[in-house]
């Protein structure tokens, strides 16, 4: 009875895995057609002496720009603090 509940855990486990690891590997593929392949077409089309590197197998695409951190002051972490009280009270 133990081994049958452990291989029925083992089936489970390796199912979710199995689609984590299916849906990262298409996300993956559609990162490299979208954003490889198909903008690096563009870019070559609009500006065909620009010289670009050589494509890389990654899902490491981030958004441009100067990423802007907000820091906390006093007021903020406050106010969250009654959020969170108010909250767990409710």
């Amino acid at each position: 009875l133990a081994s049958t509940i452990c291989l029925d855990e083992t089936m489970v486990c390796q199912k979710a895995f199995n689609k984590m690891k299916n849906s990262a590997q298409k996300s993956s593929e559609a990162y490299q057609k979208y954003l490889g392949k198909y903008v690096g077409d563009f870019i070559h089309k609009s500006l065909p002496e620009l010289q670009l590197p050589n494509p890389v197998k990654t899902t490491y695409f981030v958004r441009p720009g100067v990423p802007i951190v907000l820091s906390a002051n006093e007021a903020i972490k406050k106010n969250l603090k009654m959020q969170c009280c108010t909250l767990i009270t409710a």
